[in-house]
């Protein structure tokens, strides 16, 4: 991914460290589970994206996604609902990612 700082931060499901990851080496190489599957086995389906501008140069990005894993990475299809919130600044007039946080949402 461009346009991440070299500071971002990330909290979330299939996270490494059960609390918090600071720097992109570390989020890429926990994300790499998730994102790097075979072909129609993971599919992400991003909606209500919402931006909220705090000021010229640090906005808040929320949605909702549906996430879906079928086999053979699990032995039945999951679904699962996720929220999620990114905040950007922009550092040398460049829009940067500098902290992302992902969360499930409970099933019934």
């Amino acid at each position: 991914m461009k346009g991440h700082s070299g500071e971002t931060s990330f909290f979330g499901p299939g996270n490494t460290n059960a609390f918090l990851t600071k720097g992109w080496d570390q989020i890429a190489e926990s994300l790499k589970t998730t994102f790097e599957q075979p072909a129609d086995t993971l599919s992400i389906s991003s909606n209500n994206i919402q931006v909220t501008m705090l000021d010229d140069d640090v906005a808040i990005v929320t949605e909702y996604a549906v996430q879906t894993i079928n086999p053979p990475l699990v032995a039945e299809q999951q679904i699962m609902q996720v929220r999620g919130t990114q905040v950007l600044k922009k550092i040398d007039r460049k829009w940067r990612l500098v902290h992302l946080h992902w969360s499930t949402l409970p099933t019934e």
